[in-house]
């Protein structure tokens, strides 16, 4: 590990400078990950670079702009398909196998792996560099063999915030932290209180880890108050989507939830009086939050992985994860401090909008991948530092 954080490049041939880059990802779906990936390629685009990105067919690879040169390699997700843990296994393997011999045309390239996922067909490709950026709280077994087998590729990791790359601790040998942006209105909200019945919404992957099915129990308790649960399913979840359609339509909640699928972050939040993130599992952003502390919106969120950073200092109300209770209680405390939360709101903004600004973090987060030189960037800031991870170890 060097005294900066950052790793020494391992093959100059495969980590300068060069005019073009590849992201590889592991899914067709577009979630937050994705976004982020996809504003790194346009800020690449901007500085006159190629771009590929490899990633099965589906939504995302549709959504590409036509500057975007498309990859095609299979899933490297779980197989959905199979019955049994071992054939999901065989399924995966096979597929690692069929997307390193596409990858393997692109050694010479420099590489930005978007999930560890991608790390496995990477090494069997023969790639000798790749700078992974980590976009999720390291917690499965399944992940960590997957970081294992790519270790001796990755000359360049970047976490999305510090508990993110604090989780990396004794995986790799080093670690740099950077930062998610999101767009920031150019006026503050002034944190007038709202009026009304409590209108609650989430708006995520509908994933069982989300804590979605807690967040209806939550608001089953506070009366009155409506829900919206903005977000789609991927397609092993649709059975976890299909409950929580079932349970807010139980009489309790009968005809205070909608779900209005898949909708622009801004447009949601300018209806509601409150943002909830209910995940149960730590989160390394959540976007969400941050769209929503930029909107004026207040946000509760569980008290585990960034939020807790994130919120720290009445930036916003932070309870137990897995717990309904807890979380109706800090919702209605939302309306029921008209002041205090004014106050909550405005504190919440001044702080995205100085750490979390998307025109700042994009350019910083893409330095600290590829050690691309901006031609008409700002100079890096703050807002992505490399630093060492604790102990000398190695999204929405």
């Amino acid at each position: 590990m060097t005294d900066s954080g950052e790793s020494t490049v391992s093959d100059s041939s495969e980590s300068a400078v060069s005019d073009g880059v590849l992201f590889v990802t592991h899914s067709p779906q577009r979630s937050g990950a994705e976004s982020v990936m996809l504003d790194l390629a346009t800020e690449c685009h901007r500085r006159g670079m190629s771009v590929s990105v490899a990633c099965p067919v589906g939504p995302l690879s549709e959504s590409f702009p036509p500057w975007v040169i498309h990859v095609e390699i299979p899933h490297l997700g779980r197989d959905h398909g199979s019955r049994t843990r071992a054939g999901a296994a065989w399924g995966m393997a096979r597929s690692m196998v069929i997307a390193a011999r596409t990858l393997r045309a692109h050694r010479g390239t420099p590489i930005v792996a978007n999930s560890a996922h991608t790390l496995p067909a990477l090494r069997l490709a023969g790639v000798r560099s790749v700078a992974w950026l980590v976009h999720d709280h390291v917690v499965s077994t399944k992940t960590r063999v997957f970081i294992a087998a790519g270790r001796p590729l990755l000359d360049r990791v970047v976490a999305v915030s510090p508990t993110t790359a604090s989780a990396l601790d004794g995986l790799v040998d080093h670690v740099a932290v950077g930062r998610l942006g999101v767009d920031i209105p150019d006026t503050a909200p002034t944190g007038t209180p709202t009026t009304g019945a409590l209108r609650a919404g989430t708006l995520s992957v509908l994933t069982p880890w989300k804590g979605i099915d807690v967040f209806l129990e939550a608001v089953a308790r506070i009366e009155d108050a409506t829900a919206v649960v903005a977000g789609e399913a991927f397609p092993g979840d649709v059975g976890y989507a299909a409950q929580l359609r079932e349970r807010a339509g139980q009489p309790d909640l009968a005809g205070r939830v909608t779900f209005p699928g898949r909708v622009r972050a801004a447009d949601a939040l300018a209806e509601w009086t409150v943002h909830v993130s209910a995940s149960i599992a730590p989160e390394a952003g959540p976007l969400t939050a941050m769209e929503a502390m930029a909107a004026g919106v207040p946000v509760v969120a569980t008290d585990h992985g960034n939020p807790s950073t994130l919120l720290a200092d009445r930036r916003g109300v932070l309870v137990p994860p897995g717990d309904p209770v807890a979380l109706a209680e800090a919702m209605s405390s939302i309306a029921a401090d008209p002041v205090g939360t004014a106050a909550m709101v405005r504190r919440a903004y001044a702080h995205v909008a100085e750490h979390h600004d998307r025109r700042e973090t994009v350019p910083a987060l893409l330095d600290l991948l590829v050690g691309t030189t901006r031609s008409s960037a700002p100079d890096a800031h703050a807002d992505a530092v490399a630093t060492p991870s604790r102990g000398g170890g190695g999204a929405r």
